[in-house]
């Protein structure tokens, strides 16, 4: 993640949840976070405007990622088995119509 794309993000969840961050905690969070893009961060941050009370820690915005990671996962699998259907059920006679 770009550390730009970081400092907007953070400062935004700071200011929105009223919780100033401290050089250290920010440091923190960074260490936390480094691991995702800025698209996941940027959806996690969404997650957790829509879903907090109270500013979220790195864990919680990590768990965001892997659960929008996880319902990707699913959707693709959901979409393979519904093709895997549809070949296994061969041309529909309603096609050549």
């Amino acid at each position: 993640m770009k550390r730009e794309t970081f400092i907007a993000g953070m400062s935004t969840l700071s200011a929105t949840f009223g919780r100033p961050l401290e050089d250290a905690a920010l440091e923190g969070y960074w260490i936390g976070l480094t691991s995702i893009d800025d698209g996941q961060f940027l959806g996690a941050m969404r997650t957790a405007l829509e879903t907090c009370k109270y500013m979220p820690p790195p864990s919680e915005l990590l768990g965001f990622v892997r659960k929008r990671r996880r319902d990707a996962e699913q959707l693709e699998a959901m979409k393979l088995v519904e093709q895997i259907k549809r070949e296994i059920a061969g041309p529909s006679p309603l096609r050549a119509i």
